[in-house]
């Protein structure tokens, strides 16, 4: 029962996205937090050859759940448009230390 309200270090060195079949790293520097709630920022630029870009969902590999998606899925990006793409993700209930592996679709 105590063990339930310690303090939980999660380190996230890295924040990988699968995107189209490839594996792109976001700028990060390694973050600690000592809670459960992480906020990512992805940016996003429509720098593909058409009109308009849809993201149906995006999701993230365990230990890690999302909470909350900024704007929410659907999203639809203009060509030439640029967003920012904002995460709230649950951490596990335990001490990390690695990756938050995401996937944009």
């Amino acid at each position: 029962m105590f063990g339930l309200f310690k303090n939980k270090n999660i380190e996230i060195k890295s924040v990988n996205i699968k995107f189209k079949g490839s594996i792109h790293t976001l700028n990060w520097s390694a973050k600690r937090f000592n809670h459960k709630n992480i906020i990512i920022n992805v940016p996003f630029k429509n720098n593909f050859n058409i009109n308009k870009f849809r993201i149906e969902k995006i999701s993230v590999e365990p230990p890690f759940s999302i909470k909350e998606i900024n704007p929410k899925t659907p999203i639809d990006i203009n060509s030439g448009e640029s967003i920012t793409i904002k995460l709230n993700i649950n951490g596990p209930d335990y001490s990390y230390s690695g990756p938050i592996n995401l996937e944009i679709s």
